[in-house]
Order: C-alpha cells, then sequence, then structure tokens
C-alpha cells in the first residue's frame, strides 16, 4: 500500500540548486547551434571567473549541445576547445557526453588520459552516459584500482556498459585481477568482478575459499556472492559461515544478502500506515548515538535519530528503520529486530582493515558494498513506501538508484551545499580557477551539485533547507 507524508515547509534556496529543466521547444533556446557558438559560450564561461554561474550555465549549454546539426564539426571544436586547459576540458566534457557522433566518444577516451586528475575522473564519470567503447576499458580498468571516487566513477562506468558488452569487460578484468598483486588493488577488481554477472562466478568462489588471499581481498568476494543464488555458492558460503576464521561473519552477512540460506525477511506488521526507511552514512545510528561525538556522527545523525522516532509517534506511520553504517559485525548482530516494532535501525557493513573507510574520500569506492547493504536492509526491514535521503554523497547516490530499481518513491531534504560554498569562497574572493579545480578534485563539488539536482528531479517531494 502506497502512501505520502507531507514535506516539511519549505524555506528559501539558493537559486543555483534549482534543477535545470529542458527547455520550451518553441523558445529560441531550442533552437539548432552550431559549434561555434557552443564553444564560444563555453570559453565565456570558462574566463568568467563566476564558479556559481559555471555550475549552472554548463548544464543548460550541454544540453543544446545534443541538438547541434553537426555534430562532427562540434565534437571536434570540443576537443580543440578542452585543449586550451583544464576548466575548458571540464566544461567540453559535459557537452561532449551529449553530442551523438563517434568523434564525440573519441575525445571523451582521449581525456581519460589526461594530465589532470580531475579531468580524467570527469571523463570516466560521463563515459557511463555513452553507448559502450571498447577502446575506454584498459584506460577504465586502471582507473578501478585508483581509490576513492576515481575507483567509483570508473565502477559505475563499465558496470553500465556491462549490459551490452559484458564478455568484454569481464575476460580483461579477470586477467587484471589475477596478474595483481597488492591486495588493496585486487579487492577493488574483485569488487568490479562482482556486477560482471555469472561468467565470474568461479573466479569469486576461487577467491572467496583461497586461504592464501588477504582477508579484504576475500571478503570483497564473498560480499558479491552473497547476491548470486545457486547451489554451490550456497554451500560455499554455508561452509565459510561455520568456520573458525575471520571471514566467517562476512559469510554469515552475504547468507542474508538475498534471502538465501538460513535467513528470512522479517515479519509485516498488520497495521496500514506509512513505512519508512531513511539513510545516512553515518556511523551509531542505534537510537543511542552509541558514536556520538565521534568521527561522522554528528549534527545529520542526531537529526535522523530524531526524526525517527518522532515519525513513529505518528498514527499514520507504521514503521520507521533509520540505516546507517558499521562493521560487518554490526550488520549482522546489529539491532534491526522486527518490521512489528515501529522504530528500528539497520546497519550497512563499510570498510575493513585493507581497505578503511573513515575519512569521506575512501567512502566512494565501497558503492558495491554499499548496495548490498542497503538492499539487504530494506529487504529485512519488510515493505518499505518511502526512502528518505539526506546528504550529497555516495549514500544518497546508491540510495537513488536501489530506491528507482525497486520503485520506491524518495523524499529528499537537500540543503544547498555544495553549491553555498561555492558562492561563500567566491564571495570572499578565495576562488579563481586554480582553487576551483583544486576544491572539485578534493571536494568534488562539481559531481555533487550534479548529484543533488539529478535527485531533486527524481524526488516525489522535496525538504528545502536555506
Amino acid at each position: 500500500m502506497s502512501h505520502t507524508i507531507a514535506p516539511p515547509a519549505a524555506h528559501s534556496i539558493s537559486s543555483t540548486l534549482v534543477p535545470t529543466v529542458a527547455p520550451d521547444p518553441r523558445s529560441s533556446a531550442s533552437r539548432p547551434v552550431g559549434g561555434a557558438e557552443i564553444v564560444g559560450e563555453l570559453a565565456a564561461l570558462a574566463g568568467s571567473g563566476d564558479y556559481s554561474m559555471i555550475l549552472r550555465r554548463s548544464a543548460e549549454v550541454a544540453a543544446r549541445a545534443g541538438r547541434s546539426p553537426r555534430p562532427d564539426q562540434l565534437a571536434d571544436a570540443l576537443a580543440g576547445f578542452a585543449a586550451t586547459g583544464s576548466l575548458p576540458a571540464l566544461l567540453a566534457i559535459e557537452s561532449l557526453v551529449n553530442v551523438q557522433h563517434r568523434a564525440a566518444s573519441e575525445a571523451l577516451v582521449a581525456l581519460l588520459s589526461h594530465r589532470r586528475q580531475i579531468v580524467r575522473r570527469h571523463a570516466a564519470w560521463r563515459l557511463a552516459e555513452r553507448t559502450s567503447i571498447g577502446e575506454a576499458i584498459p584506460t577504465l580498468l586502471d582507473m578501478v584500482t585508483v581509490g576513492g571516487i576515481d575507483t567509483m566513477h570508473a565502477h559505475r562506468t563499465l558496470q553500465r556498459w556491462a549490459g551490452s558488452i559484458n564478455h568484454q569487460i569481464a575476460r580483461p578484468a579477470i586477467a587484471r585481477m589475477i596478474a595483481e598483486t597488492d591486495p588493496i588493488r585486487r579487492a577493488r577488481l574483485v569488487d568490479l568482478l562482482a556486477v560482471l554477472g555469472p561468467d565470474t562466478d568461479g573466479v569469486l568462489l576461487h577467491v572467496a575459499q583461497n586461504v592464501a588471499e588477504p582477508d579484504g581481498v576475500r571478503s570483497a568476494a564473498i560480499g558479491a556472492l552473497g547476491e548470486r543464488s545457486c547451489p554451490r555458492i550456497e554451500s560455499a558460503l554455508n561452509v565459510l559461515a561455520a568456520a573458525d576464521s575471520s571471514i566467517c561473519a562476512d559469510a554469515a552477512l552475504a547468507l542474508t544478502g538475498s534471502g538465501h540460506g538460513q535467513s528470512s525477511p522479517l515479519e509485516t506488521g498488520a497495521g496500514q500506515g506509512v513505512r519508512v526507511a531513511q539513510l545516512v552514512l553515518a556511523g551509531g545510528l542505534d537510537g543511542q548515538l552509541s558514536l556520538g561525538g565521534r568521527g561522522d556522527t554528528g549534527g545529520v545523525a542526531s537529526l535522523l535519530v530524531s526524526l525517527g522516532e518522532s515519525l513513529a509517534r505518528r498514527a499514520e506511520v507504521d514503521h520507521v528503520v533509520t540505516i546507517g553504517r558499521g562493521s560487518v559485525t554490526d550488520a549482522v548482530t546489529g539491532p534491526l529486530s522486527s518490521s512489528r516494532i515501529p522504530l528500528t535501525y539497520g546497519m550497512i557493513a563499510l570498510g575493513d582493515d585493507l581497505r578503511p573507510a573513515t575519512a569521506p574520500g575512501e567512502v566512494w569506492e565501497h558503492l558495491p558494498s554499499i548496495e548490498r547493504g542497503l538492499r539487504r536492509v530494506l529487504r529485512l526491514a519488510g515493505p518499505v513506501d518511502v526512502l528518505h535521503l539526506r546528504m550529497a554523497d555516495v549514500g544518497t547516490l546508491v540510495g537513488a538508484e536501489v530506491a528507482g530499481a525497486a520503485g520506491i518513491p524518495i523524499r529528499f531534504s537537500v540543503a544547498p551545499d555544495p553549491h553555498n560554498v561555492i558562492k561563500s569562497l567566491q564571495s570572499r574572493g578565495e576562488l579563481d580557477d586554480e582553487s576551483f579545480l583544486r576544491l572539485a578534485t578534493e571536494t568534488h563539488v562539481w559531481f555533487r551539485a550534479r548529484l543533488i539536482e539529478d535527485v531533486s528531479r527524481q524526488a516525489d517531494q522535496l525538504a528545502l533547507f536555506p
């Protein structure tokens, strides 16, 4: 049964946060434009020194680039513009992705080898919006092993392309993982193998059962197997879960990943009220805020716990599950106990000794385990009518995608971050091209701004914060 809850009263919000919408086809903005006009507008943006405007206007120019009557000429013009500097390259990438011509794909692939990390990163990110390009696979596999958000962008692009060229990705990815000796890089490649379909089952089973592998590599393989269902996999996971070893908890968690093994969804309450899930990747979200004041458990975590308690007291709400992060043991034995209880808590296992996820920049590459963990908690929590998202982070990225795939409506509490950060730094005269590029490299402001805009468009309701 589907329900809605009236959102909190909206407050005023910076106009830079308003998602870009397609122009009215009858307006002048929808007229076909040539390469010179598009590049001229982008050049003017690049030279403006107004970084809030750059973020806002570049998406509008990119939308019009897709309607150029000469995409071949526009692709060549954008490639030439990208060669003039790093900021022009970022602007060109955003338009190139909308230009439907082979030359645009070639330009994007070439930018994967740019001297600047932020340009390589943006090219990997936006290539996910293109049809698969075989020539890019080796470079993207290199990027998968880098770590942080670079790993995430390359992973997501290869995962999307796998729908059409899975064999072309799986074979070199397996070969790369077998040849790789660094355990951290191996774990990142195993995360990729996890999303490449049944072709990788044998390799994942071998890694999971190989006692010579570092625990972090085995954990990645075991987590992947938790969402695959066949007797051989289930048998292997049961053996690993029963073993007296450091990875038995990973296997126990994997056995609950998609409902096989001994676990089953929790009983659903008999009421007809709204069932709410809310997600924020903070630790200690257990009702007592057991990690309060440490790490990332601060104001937002406290807000989510208080909000969950308030919602659970409302007559029209049957159940609220608040989802945070923790260790594998937290996820296996955590406080999620019964969907008949009005307020429960769920944990997503995140990070390990091999690849800790303590700093914000370390969390992005754990997207595969966050996806698996969120699907698991939502299944155990029983039917969910709405998912509440809050942050411009990987949790919101995953939450929006998982909710979209499951048909779960989203309520998004959105603040103008990182938009206000850019506006504030700019008003104090603390931004120029180089410092803006450093900011985008270190805190991902460009990607996070687009994430907020995308989720705002997807959400059924918004709560806007000033």
